[in-house]
């Protein structure tokens, strides 16, 4: 009779199933800690766009006050309006 050969596989016949599920876990972990990064970082980056737009408006509001007459600016303190002119 012909002896049979062992077959070493029969007791890894999950092993690969296995090994390719925790490098998906890993691969799917790996890319939301980058996704997350990156929103924050645009988060970030978007807060100090608007910082920087309101600074500008600011400023161009100071701009444009210092380049009124004094009496309009008088008429303003006293009254609260400066009508047509400050438009």
């Amino acid at each position: 009779m012909l002896k049979s050969k062992p077959n070493f596989y029969n007791n890894e016949k999950g092993q690969t199933l296995v090994i390719v599920f925790m490098m998906m876990i890993i691969a799917l972990s790996i890319g939301l800690s980058v996704s997350s990064r990156y929103i924050k970082s645009l988060g970030i980056l978007s807060r100090a766009d608007n910082s920087a737009r309101a600074h500008a408006v600011a400023e161009a509001a100071i701009e444009h006050l210092l380049l009124l007459p004094i009496a309009t600016l008088e008429s303003y303190a006293q009254n609260g309006t400066c009508g047509a002119d400050c438009t």
